[in-house]
């Protein structure tokens, strides 16, 4: 059998062959193909290339037939990681070539090839085509047409620069590149690393990424290997009872043989029915598999419905119950169980995931590691002479996110537990009624009080500074309005979460009906940004004290620049890859420079201080929930995005907000006076 034309041809199978020799040696050393059952780095990432490798030909196997693209010789260009990352998205879409390049992915793909080009409006297809064109081959224009053949070369191309993408961020141990893929690895397989294994994954993960690119590429040109070396043909197929015809399913049995009667008294010695030996009873499910499995059904939702936060708290609950109960059967899971669950992640340190001494380690570890630091401190204070009541301990998980973690797994796998005489199932049956939560909070956010609200908005970072711009600490004569300026003053006088202000785009800014709108929960390159829920999705009116300190020419100036992000300056970071991480830590370094911190009032209290101020006018409850993008749960006067409210009424309800405190004159005096700064 000729294995292929040619050196190149040859290399291709051959690295074909040492790839599943490879994968077939792995599965002969560990009696398994499956990831759950890895022991070792390096049959996980076979499992891993072999799962990637699936995921791939299943996303061709799902497109549509007879794609026709653009059949020209590709250039390679040199181009960042990030606007790498973001074309290759967008190629890879089965319907691509008839596309119009979004706004912001065209003024960054011109940027970098063509400076100065004009290509508004134009298709992906007939941009490929003018760069094509441009290609000159002895004197003469290389011919264009369009084919079956070109658009293989053209998904052929991506996948070769997916590649080099992924050996660029190995070199730069950019694992971020990895993570969304070992993640889906990690639901689907019901298997977790440790983070000291998962930080050499993420990394590993990358080369083996690149390699399956590559192998992309030659799939993509019609180069398979031989159906006995290809690794996807050892993907398992999971059996299903043939489909009967419904009428003939009631007389006969699973073997075809005629039902045996179930009226009247069998006789011993009689054939028993035939389903009770055919059919087999299914297995009950184990907690990590069924969870793992819920939260990758709820992650194929679309955005409106639930964000990367939530998944990660379902994923950070789902662990605390591995961690805690081990890997119950679902039928295993009883109240008892869920008692204990509760007692144990009432010893979990609050600080459990975050960093620090119990960054790394299981609950059960950090519980541990709790309980040696407070027995030191209680020996330390009686050796002191002191009362070891006094003595202090390591604060430990609240009722609140206790009950947060328990419906949590009540929403994973809640409806396959049994429930009690009040329809109550084991993990809603356990959880602390609101009383002993309010009574047991640890702190209570509430809106700013009035004299830290003055400390910081006639501080240095709004009426002049003179230190560095990345803190403005210090009062002085220089006055920046970008980010660090308008965020807070448009939480403030909008209520908008931290994390809604900073995904925002210039274009988010919108005028309808005569009324300026802020829309939160937008949809750009086919994805919404970050919400928190549906309900969140939203129009907030821009508030005439806003207007007036000049928000909406910086609106303008941003969108005529160019710039992605409303508020650029913050790259993604921390554990939920966010742009508030960074903000987060500005600001409470502010204010601290401006004596106006206190724990419990952060940069959310601005939210709740724009719900209570609206309620102290008289303002219907209705209404603040639909500009705050609060649920309205079973109200019979609201829905969830409650369309009934024009925008008039809104923009005429946010107008009685109001901050007496603050001096909105003296911010637009020293605006006015510290020009040209933005």
């Amino acid at each position: 059998m000729a294995l292929g034309t040619g050196d190149r041809g040859t290399a291709v199978i051959r690295a074909a062959q040492l790839d599943a020799e490879f994968e077939r040696l792995v599965a002969m050393a560990t009696g398994t193909g499956t990831a759950g059952q890895t022991e070792t780095l390096g049959t996980a990432l076979a499992a891993f290339r072999k799962c990637a490798t699936t995921w791939r030909e299943g996303e061709r196997a799902a497109r549509p037939a007879g794609v026709r693209g653009t059949n020209a010789p590709a250039r390679e260009w040199s181009i960042g990681s990030e606007l790498g990352r973001s074309l290759c998205a967008f190629a890879d879409q089965p319907d691509a070539m008839g596309q119009t390049l979004p706004l912001n992915l065209l003024a960054r793909l011109t940027e970098e090839l063509a400076p100065g080009a004009d290509t508004s409006g134009e298709s992906y297809g007939a941009i490929a085509e003018q760069l094509a064109s441009a290609l000159v081959e002895g004197g003469k224009a290389t011919p264009i047409r369009a084919s079956l053949l070109g658009e293989s070369a053209r998904r052929a191309a991506v996948a070769e620069g997916r590649a080099g993408i992924f050996e660029r961020a190995l070199l730069a141990n950019d694992t971020d590149l990895a993570e969304e893929h070992l993640s889906r690895f990690e639901l689907e397989e019901g298997i977790a690393f440790e983070p000291a294994e998962r930080r050499i994954m993420l990394r590993y993960a990358l080369r083996v990424l690149a390699d399956v690119a590559r192998e992309d590429a030659r799939r993509e040109r019609g180069q398979y290997p031989a159906p006995e070396l290809d690794p996807l043909m050892a993907m398992p197929i999971q059996s299903r009872p043939v489909r009967e015809d419904p009428g003939r399913a009631r007389d006969l049995n699973v073997t075809g043989k005629p039902a045996a009667s179930t009226t009247g008294n069998q006789q011993e010695g009689d054939e028993a029915p035939a389903q009770a030996e055919q059919v087999p009873s299914a297995k009950p499910a184990g907690f990590m598999q069924a969870s793992a499995a819920a939260i990758a059904r709820i992650k194929a939702r679309t955005m409106d419905q639930v964000g990367p936060k939530q998944i990660r708290d379902y994923n950070v609950a789902r662990r605390l119950f591995g961690d805690i109960c081990g890997d119950l059967n679902i039928t295993a899971i009883t109240k008892e169980t869920c008692q204990d669950l509760r007692e144990q992640l009432g010893r979990v340190p609050n600080q459990h995931g975050k960093g620090g001494r119990f960054r790394n380690r299981t609950a059960r570890e950090a519980i541990l590691l709790a309980d040696e630091d407070d027995a030191v401190a209680i020996r330390t204070a009686i050796a002191a002479n002191s009362d070891p009541e006094d003595a202090p301990r390591v604060p430990r998980m609240s009722a609140a996110t206790i009950n947060k973690h328990l419906t949590s797994l009540q929403t994973l796998v809640g409806e396959q537990l049994d429930v009690d005489r009040k329809g109550q199932t084991p993990f809603l049956a356990v959880r602390f009624s609101k009383s002993y939560v309010k009574a047991n909070a640890t702190f209570d956010r509430r809106q700013l009080e009035d004299d830290r609200l003055t400390a910081i908005f006639h501080g240095p970072a709004f009426t002049g500074f003179s230190d560095n711009p990345e803190d403005r600490f210090l009062p002085g004569n220089t006055l920046i309005r970008d980010a660090r300026y308008w965020v807070p003053l448009v939480a403030l006088y909008g209520g908008e979460r931290l994390e809604e202000l900073l995904e925002l785009w210039p274009d988010d800014v919108v005028k309808e009906d005569g009324v300026e709108l802020i829309s939160i929960g937008a949809i750009h390159d086919r994805k919404r940004t970050q919400v928190k829920s549906a309900s969140s999705v939203r129009k907030v009116p821009v508030h005439s004290v806003l207007k007036e300190l000049g928000f909406l020419d910086y609106v303008r100036t941003m969108r005529q620049s160019g710039s992605r992000l409303l508020f650029p300056g913050f790259k993604r970071a921390g554990p939920d890859k966010r742009f508030g991480h960074n903000f987060s830590q500005w600001w409470t370094g502010y204010r601290l420079a401006v004596d106006a911190y206190k724990e419990g009032q952060d940069f959310h209290s601005m939210r709740h201080g724009v719900n209570t101020r609206l309620l102290a006018s008289k303002v219907p409850e209705t209404i603040i929930r639909t500009l705050l993008g609060h649920s309205h749960g079973n109200s019979m006067t609201g829905g969830t995005y409650n369309s009934g409210l024009s925008h008039t009424e809104l923009a005429d309800a946010m107008e009685l907000l109001r901050y007496p405190e603050l001096d909105v004159e003296l911010l637009a005096k020293r605006a006015e006076q510290l020009k040209p700064h933005r």
